[in-house]
């Protein structure tokens, strides 16, 4: 038995406690991790943690407690707590960050808070399932970087989903693969572990007293010490106890408990004084019965009071009646506005106040809030906060609607829910196009040009609304920075179409008004945009220029860089630079944590499967594609489609098996969204033996190739079609490919990669009866191949220099 005083107080909890010591022996000596104590409402995980914090606190440990709140905190709320507890800089997580660090920075500032100077470190974090979205994801990133570091995490949860149900679980899911990590989960007493409460509490232990509290309350804890204390009741739950005890309390300390419900669980006398418009000394005064009934707790810091249970305060504010709730949170809104509190919690209560006066003042300072989240990195709750903003907007202010869209929609595409995006700032466009507001127009427009790696419409497609808007901007007038915006976004929009060539030249010209601004941000931007408007077969060089004109660019955002770099990569790869591409790679991989973009970790993750085909690692690239099927592309899931089936072809086609693709292929290839498969689904009907198959489909579907991002993997695929069919014009097709024989064959950004363009101007000159040329180029892509450590094509080349002429 621990000789902690904490302990001595627990019941019925010998073997969690021992996973407790376990753990704390292990940090002591450098092994830290997560441990986490869940279970239901009152079931006593907060009070083992006070245990342990307890008993840590007497061997020498570090302590710091981070309590999360149902919602109305800020974004990293209870880290915030632990930076200031552990005597850490707290500022980076309150918004106060230099405007180039990211997500990964300031997880490091944090870790080396904790980690810093060496001293065993105990961290609780209580209450998880109401933490932000912010707070769980930095929970990952130190649960995976204290496993080796004498720091332990305790955490608290309830077995429910919580205010954000799906981050919850993918966090929880994360802790539970990391091998550090540990579960104990507490579960109600038995009969003899009521027993055993009860002989601690000096009450008799009789078997039936047992078993009727066992039937009555579950074996709560939390329920057992409300029935022990009501003096012999048996309510039917904790809310009844609860209520029975507050009636017993003086009007006016009832009156300041529902009150202090509504402003959440701690207590802040000065806040509930404001509130209920009360001197803070009576406040106090009439707060103390409350303490001495156990209701309240004194916090050691932080407010004057704390609820001492959760379900206190809910028991509480569910109490109130819909106009009272309404007023109350009128009320302490207009206290906490008074002493400025955070932004994010001042548009809670005034949200909730909607219907009594409080609505404009929640859709302000859920406006606020969300730019202020924005600069701490949490986009999710900026989205959500300018969620809020809209729902409680003046009804008919069209100029206001139309601003709060354009930036939920810029919100929206930062998190990657570029549909959504879409939705909104198509809404704000027509409000701007309607009020006569210019700014707002331009303001929603641009958000198309954002640096991006995907488009934002279903392949080959042109919205021509955006063209339209566009183009109508910019024939007015405009200021350089506004014009060089206008011009990307066109170029963007006009990707797919007969405009593309005009479209490049718009981003072209984007490009050259932003470098004689002198704006760095601007110029990164354009360069973004006609990497977009520019990828097409003959542009590997300008695109790789721009690629690293952009990195060169000075404070480039870390979202941008990694567009930068993915761009980059995709043209070293085609270059065959794979020295330099590795390195790409591992800079890449340090920038995944700055920002929630699918797209871009997508890219990141497409790039490395394209390089395991090209290495012939078949089952790498087969696990790539599995583990990371549900990523984003653009605004439709068409582009994972596309991925998974030329991915799979090339694996399969790389192992001898590309026939089992051949009915998939032809299949999603009927469909006109998926058009770009075709030649895919010929070759594969031509190696699988099926050549009248193949010359129907070539009949049915033709041989066409847009000049667009698929038409430098595509037009070597209708190559090898031609080699061996004799259909499409071989001829035509070695010409077109010939300029870019020194290049790989690449899809897109990287789903899989065919080896050197030699190896399909190898076959096509002997299609053509030129075995000497046939030979060199063979010859070149076996050289090529050989120089890389490429086994795979290497042995593909050399199967074309042994055939005969």
């Amino acid at each position: 038995m621990a000789a902690a005083s904490g302990w001595e107080r627990l019941v019925a909890r010998d073997a969690e406690w021992e996973a407790l010591e376990r753990r704390l022996a292990a940090a002591r000596q450098g092994r830290g991790g997560v441990l986490l104590v869940s279970g239901e409402a009152g079931v006593g995980k907060t009070r083992l943690a006070q245990a342990a914090a307890e008993h840590a606190a007497a061997r020498g440990f570090r302590v710091a407690w981070g309590r999360c709140s149902d919602g109305l905190c800020p974004g990293f709320w209870p880290w915030i707590q632990i930076m200031r507890r552990v005597g850490g800089d707290a500022g980076p997580l309150t918004g106060d960050l230099a405007p180039d660090d990211g997500l990964f920075e300031l997880y490091e500032r944090v870790l080396a808070a904790l980690t810093g100077d060496g001293t065993p470190l105990l961290l609780v974090l209580d209450d998880l399932h109401w933490a932000d979205v912010s707070s769980l994801r930095l929970l990952a990133f130190v649960a995976d970087a204290v496993a080796a570091s004498p720091v332990l995490v305790v955490v608290t949860l309830r077995p429910e989903p919580g205010d954000h149900p799906e981050a919850l679980r993918d966090t929880l899911g994360a802790l539970t693969r990391q091998p550090a990590t540990e579960r104990i989960a507490l579960e109600p007493f038995t009969a003899g572990q009521i027993a055993d409460y009860l002989r601690a509490r000096g009450v008799p232990d009789r078997p039936e007293r047992v078993a009727e509290l066992l039937d009555r309350t579950g074996g709560n804890p939390f329920y057992l010490g409300e029935v022990l204390r009501d003096g012999g009741g048996v309510p039917a739950g904790a809310r009844d106890v609860i209520e029975q005890r507050v009636g017993r309390l003086a009007e006016e300390t009832r009156t300041l408990l529902r009150v202090a419900a509504v402003a959440g669980r701690d207590i802040d006398a000065d806040v509930v004084a404001g509130a209920a418009g009360r001197d803070v000394v009576e406040v106090l005064e009439a707060l103390d019965p409350a303490v001495a009934t156990g209701l309240a707790v004194e916090a050691p810091d932080g407010p004057d009071y704390r609820f001492a249970h959760a379900l206190v305060q809910e028991t509480l504010y569910a109490g109130l009646g819909r106009l009272e709730r309404a007023r109350l949170h009128l009320r302490v809104g207009e206290a906490l506005e008074a002493r400025g509190a955070d932004a994010a919690v001042l548009a809670h209560h005034f949200a909730q106040a909607a219907r009594v006066g409080g609505a404009a003042r929640a859709a302000g300072h859920a406006a606020t809030a969300a730019r202020q989240a924005t600069a701490r990195l949490a986009y999710d709750e900026a989205v959500q906060l300018w969620e809020q903003a809209l729902r409680h907007l003046p009804r008919g202010d069209d100029a206001a609607r139309a601003r709060t869209l354009a930036e939920l929609g810029q919100a929206r595409r930062t998190v990657g829910d570029a549909a959504g995006a879409h939705r909104d700032l198509t809404e704000a466009m027509d409000l701007a196009e309607r009020a006569g507001d210019h700014r707002t127009l331009v303001t929603a427009v641009a958000v198309y040009g954002e640096p991006a790696l995907w488009h934002w419409w279903p392949y080959g497609t042109v919205n021509d609304r955006i063209v339209a808007v566009a183009e109508r901007l910019l024939a007015g007038p405009l200021d350089d920075a506004d014009r060089a915006v206008l011009l990307g976004v066109l170029g963007v929009a006009l990707v797919y179409g007969p405009r593309r060539e005009e479209g490049e030249r718009a981003a072209a010209e984007a490009v050259e008004i932003a470098r004689r601004t002198g704006d760095p941000a601007l110029r990164a931007r354009a360069l973004a945009d006609y990497l977009l408007a520019s990828f097409v077969p003959g542009r590997n060089a300008a695109r790789l220029a721009a690629a690293e004109e952009m990195l060169a660019v000075p404070g480039l955002p870390r979202p941008a860089e990694l567009v930068a770099r993915v761009s980059l990569m995709a043209c070293l790869l085609r270059a065959g630079d794979l020295a330099r591409w590795d390195r790409e790679l591992a800079r890449c991989e340090r920038l995944l944590d700055d920002g929630r973009r699918p797209e871009l970790e997508a890219a990141v993750r497409i790039a490395q499967t394209a390089r395991a085909t090209l290495d012939g690692r078949w089952e790498e690239a087969e696990d790539l594609l599995r583990r990371h099927a549900e990523m984003l592309f653009g605004s439709s899931v068409w582009g994972r489609e596309f991925r998974r089936l030329v991915t799979t072809f090339t694996i399969r086609r790389g192992q001898g098996r590309g026939a089992e693709l051949l009915d998939d292929l032809v299949g999603a290839a009927e469909e006109a969204a998926h058009r770009p498969l075709r030649p895919v689904a010929v070759l594969a009907a031509v190696e699988a033996g099926r050549t009248d198959l193949a010359r129907d489909l070539v009949e049915r579907w033709g041989a066409h190739v847009p000049r667009d991002w698929t038409a430098d993997f595509l037009t070597p695929v209708w190559g090898l079609v031609a080699a061996r069919l004799g259909t499409p014009d071989p001829a035509a097709l070695y010409e077109e490919l010939l300029p870019h024989a020194d290049l790989f064959v690449v899809s897109g950004m990287g789903s899989a990669c065919w080896g050197s363009t030699h190896l399909v101007l190898a076959e096509l000159a002997a299609r053509l009866g030129r075995p000497d040329r046939a030979r060199e180029h063979a010859r070149a892509a076996l050289d090529v191949h050989r120089a890389l450590g490429l086994d795979h094509w290497a042995e593909r080349s050399e199967r074309l220099l042994k055939e005969p002429p």
